[in-house]
């Protein structure tokens, strides 16, 4: 909704990648290539270095280092971690029938739902999560599956998510995890947020009121690092704040 709040009058913050968006980016490019490979018949070489380029290129313009990758050299070889944890842990367990397919969409009470997954097996899909922490993805999972539903293919047998922990260079690397998802919950979880979604939207779009969209001051990215609206004049909560 950047436009229309910028229209409206308001100056919301310029951001910057953070460190975990940017090595999340470089090991999905990798993992992508993996996988593509394997389904290919191939054997993948340079994955390393594809994650690394990629992660040059994210970060081109600027990126924010937290405490857990402080510096690139960090970041490089943590991409170096996660991409063999992706070779070594995930790729000969899996079946790939399509890798990052190109975008789906389709149109949601009034609203167009555009996503793809990372992996799609043939009793599931896949996504990958590098995070610190592993967050709940129940919506987002949900989300793929309401989208392959409405392109005539039946519902998954299961939703998977792989953890590949950011871990800091000081500590031991713990491995991945594998978590599978219930797909009815999921799908559920999906179809309440984007009602949720539709209706701030269409509220803001009558009103042109900030609290159409219901702050969450207590959410992790309530953050100057991860919200373009906090301390600014839309976000009355934080204003002010830097």
């Amino acid at each position: 909704m950047k436009k229309q709040i910028v229209a409206l009058g308001y100056q919301l913050r310029i951001m910057q990648p953070s460190i975990g968006a940017a090595v999340g980016t470089g090991v999905h490019a990798s993992a992508a290539y993996q996988a593509r490979e394997k389904l290919a018949g191939h054997d993948p070489r340079d994955w390393a270095d594809l994650a690394i380029e990629t992660y040059k290129k994210e970060i081109a313009d600027g990126v924010l280092f937290d405490t857990t990758t402080p510096t690139n050299n960090d970041a490089f070889r943590q991409i170096q971690t996660l991409s063999a944890s992706v070779q070594y842990e995930i790729i000969p367990a899996v079946t790939p029938v399509s890798v990052e397919p190109e975008s789906m969409s389709a149109v949601w009470n009034e609203v167009e739902l555009c996503g793809r997954w990372d992996l799609e097996e043939p009793d599931g899909i896949d996504d990958y999560k590098s995070g610190k922490t592993l967050r709940p993805a129940h919506a987002q999972l949900g989300g793929y599956s309401l989208l392959r539903a409405s392109y005539g293919k039946p519902r998954p047998e299961r939703l998977t998510v792989f953890h590949l922990p950011r871990t800091s260079i000081k500590k031991t690397y713990p491995g991945m995890q594998r978590y599978d998802y219930p797909v009815e919950i999921c799908e559920r979880a999906a179809y309440v947020t984007l009602n949720h979604i539709i209706r701030d939207i269409k509220n803001f779009l009558a009103t042109n009121e900030p609290w159409a969209f219901q702050a969450n001051p207590i959410s992790m990215l309530c953050s100057p690092n991860y919200c373009s609206a906090f301390g600014t004049d839309f976000c009355e909560i934080t204003k002010g704040k830097k």
